[in-house]
């Protein structure tokens, strides 16, 4: 279990990441295949990660198609159904962790849980709105360094559930 949390871990450090030099040299494809491949193996733990897995695939596809994808308004569109799929992995994610950090006792880690997907969730819905609205890059740059902070308070849960919870029970 521990080593699939770490595929969870390093996919969504890949995903959260983007380094851009004309092209971006950590694909988010390649993220979301360890994050599906890490909740797949998870199924034991929590029903929420098979579902978590499906939805990264999805988002495999769906990351794959935005490399080739033209700007506009389908690439608008494109934006608007990758971050519905992606709330929803990060939704089930999250909550397979709040069920696994319930029953191991460890409450104080579910509710960490619990709080990072709201702050996920809000993100990604102001996100929405501003590439519905084509706000202004400042406001733009803002959203993405909380998307960020967010991101690594979600990764550093996930590394301290691998720690705390899973590590110590195989002890």
């Amino acid at each position: 279990m521990a080593n699939s949390f770490g595929l969870v871990f390093w996919g969504l450090v890949l995903i959260g990441i983007d380094v851009r030099v004309g092209f971006d040299l950590l694909p988010d494809f390649i993220g979301y295949i360890l994050v599906a491949i890490g909740c797949s193996r998870l199924g034991a733990a929590s029903r929420r990660f098979p579902f978590t897995s499906n939805l990264a695939w999805i988002m495999v596809g769906l990351s794959l198609i935005s490399i080739v994808m033209p700007g506009g308004v389908l690439s608008r569109l494109l934006y608007l159904v990758s971050a519905l799929v992606d709330c929803g992995m990060m939704w089930q994610l999250l909550a397979g962790i709040i069920e696994l950090t319930e029953v191991k006792g460890r409450s104080d880690l579910a509710k960490d849980a619990d709080r990072w997907r709201t702050a996920y969730m809000v993100i990604a819905v102001i996100g929405a709105v501003f590439v519905l609205l084509a706000v202004g890059s400042f406001l733009n740059a803002l959203l993405s360094l909380a998307y960020l902070v967010v991101v690594v308070l979600i990764v550093y849960l996930i590394h301290r559930v691998k720690l705390e919870v899973v590590e110590k029970v195989s002890i």
